[in-house]
């Protein structure tokens, strides 16, 4: 038994040295080797087991002492783990914090330059715009703020108020020009159809207001020139004729005067004059008349030339005249209304005439029909400005 117990305490020892690096459980020297042999030995081997007890003893609370220290490691182990799990999971968190930094910045990055290249491109497209051909004077923007690109559509529309104000006010005003030669082609033309449609162009009509005539003919209606005279002699007779009021005189069939009712200025036969019209003038009378060639003759004959200033009534040639105490003179460039060639002659000036005024009418029509258009090109032109000014929505939502 005290062998088995020896070897027991080996055993311990080397258990305890190798659980507990410098701690043992030594085995009493005594007991090495020792064999009971007689009765005297007991106290050694009292003393050796005593040895052998406080070495227990110390390899117990080695091993108390080396169990809290493992449990102590342990804790720390745990706390240990505890700390690289939340450290691995911090460093996770990081990681994740640090990818979503780095989208966000990458994501921030593409965002300025997508801005940027909208910024570009708006304020390209805006000087595309403001250098059309129907742009305005605008005032520049100098930076393009969400404000200024919210406001450029009403920027562009005060910009063009004035320029549209007044294009569409030339525009009325040629359309105006246009209205009114439209009117005065009507008129001429109506003027012309009455010209062409004229049995003879007639002297202008008498100031004051005189009764129909019933039977007769005005003097210039029934009278020519005589051979001989020049064109200048010719319109002096009918100038002085006109002037002093005989032009569109009325001869009435065997000279009868007035009647109470009528209002008009007749002519009657009076005393023969020396030197008469009769030599420059002649009797022609129209077809269906009911006035005789001497009707016409005896006035002609009353009536002098001038070369006896002291006649009581004369026409001369060059355009003086006499009528009791009047005298008076007058011009004209050409006979228009004494005989037929005279007569046609004036019916083709007065046509040639309104044929001018109708070509110069239809000239200021076409202008001002041409300047109308222009000026509805030109508004439409700047409408269609002011409404595609670039959108800057682009560059709202970069």
């Amino acid at each position: 038994a005290l062998r088995e117990h020896t070897q027991n305490l080996r055993d311990l020892d080397h258990r305890q040295r190798q659980a507990v690096p410098g701690s043992a459980v030594p085995v009493p020297a005594l007991l090495e080797g020792l064999e009971l042999q007689h009765v005297d030995q007991c106290g050694d081997v009292g003393t050796a087991l005593d040895q052998s007890h406080d070495s227990i003893l110390q390899a117990r609370a080695a091993v108390s002492a080396r169990t809290a220290g493992v449990g102590l490691v342990r804790d720390c182990l745990r706390d240990v783990d505890v700390a690289v799990r939340e450290q691995k999971d911090a460093e996770r968190h990081a990681e994740r914090a640090e990818s979503r930094w780095e989208k966000a910045r990458t994501a921030r990055i593409a965002a300025e330059q997508e801005a940027q290249e909208r910024h570009d491109e708006l304020a390209t497209a805006l000087a595309e715009w403001a250098a059309a051909p129907a742009a305005p004077e605008m005032q520049p923007t100098d930076t393009l703020t969400e404000d200024s690109v919210k406001d450029l559509p009403t920027q562009a529309a005060l910009a063009a108020r004035p320029t549209l104000t007044s294009l569409r006010d030339d525009r009325a005003r040629a359309g105006s020009r246009r209205d009114a030669a439209a009117d005065e082609q009507a008129r001429l033309g109506r003027e012309r159809a009455e010209v062409e449609a004229e049995r003879d162009p007639s002297p202008p009509a008498p100031v004051l207001t005189r009764t129909q005539r019933t039977d007769g003919h005005s003097l210039w209606q029934v009278i020519d020139f005589a051979d001989g005279l020049n064109e200048r002699q010719r319109a002096g007779l009918e100038a002085a004729l006109q002037s002093a009021g005989l032009l569109d005189a009325w001869i009435r069939p065997g000279g009868v005067l007035l009647d109470p009712e009528h209002l008009d200025v007749v002519l009657v036969p009076g005393d023969d004059a020396s030197d008469s019209l009769s030599g420059v003038l002649v009797p022609d009378l129209p077809p269906e008349t009911d006035l005789h060639v001497d009707d016409v003759r005896r006035v002609l004959a009353a009536i002098g030339t001038g070369s006896d200033p002291d006649a009581p009534a004369w026409i001369a040639p060059d355009g003086r005249w006499r009528l009791g105490p009047a005298h008076g003179r007058a011009s004209k460039d050409t006979a228009q209304y004494i005989g037929a060639t005279a007569r046609a002659q004036e019916r083709a000036r007065r046509l040639a005439l309104l044929d001018a005024a109708l070509a110069e009418q239809r000239r200021l029509h076409e202008q001002a029909e041409q300047e109308y258009d222009e000026f509805s090109n030109l508004i439409c032109e700047l409408e269609s400005w002011v409404t595609s000014v670039p959108s800057g929505l682009d560059l709202l939502r970069a």
